[in-house]
């Protein structure tokens, strides 16, 4: 025979409370920094410039106005022509064989890069290039 209990909506007494331990505490930090720390990424403006960089070396750097030019980049598979303009960036062709740089299509978002691991290529999209004497950052 079943013991109908008086409070159906109540957790059986078996079962044990559950408290916030440290290891919850540390959890729901890190999970909130990650929130925190994606915020700035997914609310920068368009750049204003992208770096081309061939084996972690400055190839090429292209301004992000006006009509779209396309630019010819030598890179460790062959050649890559990118497509630069108000727009943003693309891949136009790649020597690569699985063609993803070409398929990501334009980036124009401030901290975008495109990459293309065959060919030791990455097209970093950036701000406006800031003054030599500026400080790039302030300590307390």
């Amino acid at each position: 025979m079943i013991d109908p209990s008086p409070h159906p909506s109540s957790p059986p007494e078996w079962a044990p409370r559950r408290r916030w331990g440290v290891l919850d505490f540390l959890i729901a930090l890190v999970l909130l920094g990650t929130g925190i720390g994606t915020l700035p990424l997914l609310t920068a403006g368009p750049g204003k410039e992208a770096r081309v960089l061939l084996e972690g070396k400055p190839v090429a750097r292209l301004r992000l106005t006006g009509e779209a030019r396309i630019i010819t980049v030598a890179g460790k598979l062959g050649d890559m022509q990118l497509q630069y303009g108000e727009s943003g960036v693309r891949v136009l062709s790649a020597p690569c064989p699985q063609q993803i740089c070409v398929r990501q299509g334009w980036v124009k978002r401030s901290g975008s890069r495109i990459i293309c691991l065959p060919s030791h290529i990455v097209v970093a999209v950036g701000g406006k290039a800031q003054d030599a004497s500026a400080p790039d950052g302030v300590t307390f």
